[in-house]
C-alpha cells in the first residue's frame, strides 16, 4: 500500500493514510453531526497541508475555505480543490448544518495520491487547480458524487473493481483538467508564493513552541515581519488572529492530553502553553461550551461535544 500524507493533530501537521493498490483515491464524508468521536469532528481541523490532491463537494450547508492564502464560501453544490502542499482549511458554518441528522453527509471529500497526478498533469508541479471557479460545477459536483457511488469510505477493494473506480476518477479529472487548470506562475506570483512559505514557517514555529510562552512582536520578527504588518498578514490567511490561533493549537493539544491521561486540568494547562488552569478553562467554555472535567466525563460516556464555535476574532 502506498501512503497519503493527511493531517493529525498529534503529530503536527500530517498523517500517514495507506491508499489501495492500484487506486490512488480516498474518500471521505464530513458529518454534519458526528456521534460523539473526536475525530469525527471536522471543526478541531487547523491549517494543513499534504502531498496528495484534495477535492471537496458540500452538500449541505455553508462554510468558509481558507486555501493558500485566500478565502471562499462554500454552498451546495460548490466544489473546491486543494492543491498538493497547499495551506487549507474549512471552517464549517455549524448553524447551516444543524438540520442534519446523524450520519448524514455535509460535504464528500476526495484526495488523489500526487504521484498519480504527478503523471497525468503534462507540466507538474506547474499546473494547478483553481481552488474555485465560476462556471458551472453540477458536471464536476456529479462525478465526485459517482465517485463516492462506486468507491465507499471504508471499501476494500477486490478483483478487477479497480477498473470501475478509475473510470469514475479519469472522468473526474478530464472535467478538472478542462475547467480549472492553468498555471501557477499565473494564479500564484512569486510574492504570493513565497509569503505562503512565510506562514508555513510560522505554524511550524507555533508547533515546535506552542508550550512556551508566544507574543505576535516575537514571532513577526522572526520571520522579518512588522508587527503590525504580521497582524493583517496572519488574519487574511487564516481567518483569525495569531493569538487566537495559538490559543486554538494548545486547546487542541490540551483536549488531547484530557483524553489521553488522568492528569489533572492544571497540569494539562501548564503542559501545553497555558499560564494557569483559568486559561485553559475559559477556553474549552469559549470553544466546547463546556468545562474541561465535563468534557472529558462526557467524552468516556462517548457524548463528547463538537465545537460550538469554530472562527473566534
Amino acid at each position: 500500500m502506498r501512503n497519503s500524507e493527511r493531517y493529525n493533530e498529534e503529530k503536527g501537521h500530517y498523517q500517514m493514510t495507506p491508499f489501495q493498490k492500484h487506486v490512488p483515491v480516498l474518500v471521505h464524508r464530513i458529518l454534519g453531526q458526528s456521534h460523539g468521536g473526536i475525530g469525527e469532528d471536522p471543526h478541531n481541523i487547523l491549517e494543513h497541508w499534504h502531498s496528495d490532491y484534495e477535492f471537496v463537494l458540500t452538500l449541505h450547508g455553508y462554510a468558509t475555505h481558507f486555501i493558500d492564502g485566500r478565502e471562499y464560501t462554500a454552498a451546495p453544490g460548490k466544489v473546491f480543490a486543494v492543491n498538493s502542499e497547499s495551506i487549507h482549511k474549512i471552517l464549517p458554518d455549524i448553524a447551516s448544518n444543524r438540520s442534519l441528522t446523524p450520519g448524514e453527509a455535509a460535504a464528500i471529500v476526495i484526495h488523489i495520491e500526487q504521484h498519480f497526478l504527478q503523471e497525468v498533469l503534462r507540466d507538474y508541479p506547474n499546473d494547478y487547480f483553481l481552488p474555485e471557479s465560476g462556471n458551472d460545477q453540477t458536471a464536476l459536483a456529479a462525478s465526485i458524487q459517482r465517485i463516492a457511488e462506486v468507491f465507499p469510505e471504508g471499501y476494500r477493494v477486490a478483483g478487477y473493481e479497480w477498473l470501475h473506480i478509475m473510470s469514475a476518477v479519469d472522468e473526474f479529472l478530464y472535467l478538472l483538467c478542462r475547467d480549472r487548470l492553468v498555471s501557477r506562475e499565473v494564479y500564484f506570483p512569486i510574492n504570493r508564493a513565497k509569503n505562503q512559505e512565510r506562514l508555513r514557517g510560522v505554524l511550524m514555529y507555533v508547533a515546535d513552541h506552542y508550550t512556551e510562552e508566544l507574543s505576535q512582536q516575537e514571532v513577526a520578527g522572526k520571520f522579518y515581519f512588522s508587527k503590525e504588518y504580521f497582524a493583517r498578514f496572519f488574519k487574511e490567511c487564516t481567518g483569525v488572529t495569531f493569538m487566537s490561533y495559538v490559543t486554538r493549537f494548545r486547546l487542541d493539544k490540551a483536549r488531547d492530553a484530557l483524553l489521553s491521561t488522568n492528569d489533572g486540568v492544571l497540569e494539562i494547562a501548564l503542559q501545553n502553553g497555558f499560564s494557569d488552569s483559568r486559561g485553559l478553562i475559559n477556553a474549552f467554555k469559549k470553544y466546547y461550551d463546556d468545562t474541561p472535567l465535563q468534557y472529558r466525563k462526557k467524552a468516556k460516556q462517548g457524548q463528547a461535544p463538537q465545537m460550538v464555535s469554530v472562527q473566534q476574532p
